[in-house]
């Protein structure tokens, strides 16, 4: 008896180890999406030849899996189909989305359409998903609920409120951008009642609603006057958190802040142990020495770091105001 169970966790293991949790795809997906308008299809348009692709395809089968292993106990990960396309082959497809280069992975929902844009990992497209299948504005019932909200985010938006009124011009112009920019960052809203006696206290006014950006070490309250009443603006520059991972999804971002950007710049492949503590020292200390001076440099630099020196190198050839930071170990 024992033999047998022995065997079958053999073979568990082995299916585990071997299992595709990817399903690849043809020009028939476009049917199987408007037939299933509320299930999600996160799609990956790849290339043979591309080695890009090729680099992600074991961290897109991750994906797969977590999705899969997820989904039994989180709804934002449930109705998620996820599945991969030959775009080369199946230029129908690429064409319909738009798809101008590899890989491209895309949010696909009934008519609802996100392209991702940041690093090719599995936790930053995990978090993507969340956000995207999650509901578009999230509700904040409790100071305890907001708390929570701040352990699981760098960055997020909060309307707050004293009443909800459907004709409020600012609720509008929040929900406006919420649906815009989903795939982006998070966003909550709020009643007044629940956090102005804790951590929002100084911002009291007679102002029937607000938006803050909430990140790490602080809120930062939306003043119309400063942005000539635009909302989006104010988002797109405090979407960025405080110490960022630079990749190629999110570099646009960064610049478009009108910030000088200073990075942090290492190769972290083939790393000794001692390499790798000196190089989190010198991140930590960089991070500790903005923190420091947060108020003196927040609206003028953009610090931030990134182990992709191949980007680091390509846009440090663009016009930008950007320094890089980059050490030798020996």
């Amino acid at each position: 008896m024992k033999l047998f169970w022995f065997v079958i966790f053999l073979v568990q293991c082995f299916i585990s180890i071997n299992a595709k949790w990817v399903r690849d795809v043809d020009s028939r997906i476009v049917d199987e999406i408007k037939q299933n308008p509320s299930v999600a299809y996160l799609i990956q348009f790849h290339a043979p030849w591309c080695g890009h692709c090729r680099k992600f395809e074991p961290i897109y089968e991750e994906i797969a899996k977590e999705v899969y292993d997820l989904s039994t106990n989180i709804d934002e990960f449930k109705n998620i189909r996820i599945v991969r396309i030959d775009a080369t082959v199946y230029t129908d497809v690429a064409n319909r989305y738009d798809v101008r280069g590899y890989p491209t992975v895309k949010f696909v929902r009934g008519l609802q359409m996100f392209t991702y844009e940041n690093e090719r990992s599995k936790q930053a497209v995990l978090d993507f998903l969340r956000r995207v299948n999650g509901p578009a504005l999230r509700w904040i019932p409790s100071i305890g609920r907001f708390n929570e909200v701040r352990r699981e985010h760098d960055v997020f938006f909060m309307f707050v409120t004293t009443s909800y009124d459907e004709d409020d011009v600012l609720f509008n112009q929040y929900k406006s951008l919420v649906n815009q920019l989903l795939s982006q960052t998070y966003f909550y809203a709020t009643n007044v009642s629940i956090i102005q006696q804790t951590y929002f206290s100084k911002y009291k006014t007679d102002a029937k609603s607000q938006i803050f950006a909430i990140k790490t070490e602080g809120f930062y309250l939306y003043e119309p006057d400063e942005y000539n009443n635009n909302l989006e603006q104010f988002i797109m520059k405090e979407k960025i958190p405080t110490f960022p991972q630079v990749s190629s999804g999110n570099i646009h971002d960064i610049i478009v802040t009108k910030k000088i950007v200073i990075i942090y710049g290492f190769k972290d492949q083939n790393e000794v142990i001692a390499q790798k503590q000196k190089r989190n020292e010198l991140k930590t200390q960089m991070r500790n020495y903005m923190m420091k001076h947060l108020s003196t440099y927040r609206d003028t630099f953009q610090f931030s770091w990134s182990n992709d020196l191949e980007l680091l190198s390509n846009i440090g050839k663009e016009k930008t105001k950007l320094f890089l930071v980059k050490f030798r170990y020996h």
